[in-house]
């Protein structure tokens, strides 16, 4: 837990993989199960730059339209 909270802190666009027990206590962006299997884990991350790119091409459409406030709102939900 104070290794997720120091890179949080440094780094706080950082998303952390925390087993299920300190997910619960933190603020992670993925649980998992302990101990997990790499093709799991694997799956994980790429869902995770899925979703985080999904979003920015998302903003960038919008910006493109002239809609900033939604591009801030969507860059907002990122952090």
């Amino acid at each position: 837990m104070k290794a997720q909270r120091k890179i949080s802190k440094v780094f706080p666009n950082v998303k952390v993989i925390l087993n299920e027990k300190e997910a619960g206590k933190l603020d992670a962006f993925i649980s998992h199960q302990t101990p997990i299997r790499t093709e799991s884990l694997l799956i994980k991350i790429k869902n995770a730059y899925k979703s985080k790119f999904e979003k920015s091409m998302m903003a960038a459409t919008f910006a493109e339209a002239g809609e900033f406030e939604t591009v801030k709102n969507i860059f907002n939900e990122l952090d």
